[in-house]
């Protein structure tokens, strides 16, 4: 099959499984290491390893483009959302 490769290292499950999909959705086959351990200990793992996103070697570099570009898209969502919401008061009772 070939040799495996950590792309990156994830806080969390959820951080994984999106770069995972996103990865997946461009062909890129890959696994994720420690996933367990992050859905058994939660945020307390993160400290110690978090969960290695592991691609083929050959793919690396396309993968590497991948999550670029998705990290990047993360981002300018995240700052449209800010924004849409600086105006929103919140009241509670």
């Amino acid at each position: 099959m070939g040799n495996l490769s950590k792309l990156k290292t994830c806080n969390n499950n959820f951080e994984a499984q999106l770069l995972k999909g996103a990865l997946k959705s461009e062909g890129i086959v890959c696994m994720l290491s420690n996933e367990n351990m992050t859905n058994l200990y939660g945020g307390m793992i993160s400290a110690f390893s978090g969960v290695d996103v592991m691609v083929l070697d050959a793919d690396y570099d396309a993968a590497k483009k991948i999550m670029t570009r998705a990290e990047k898209s993360m981002d300018e969502k995240t700052k449209a959302l800010d924004e849409s919401m600086k105006d929103l008061e919140w009241s509670f009772g």
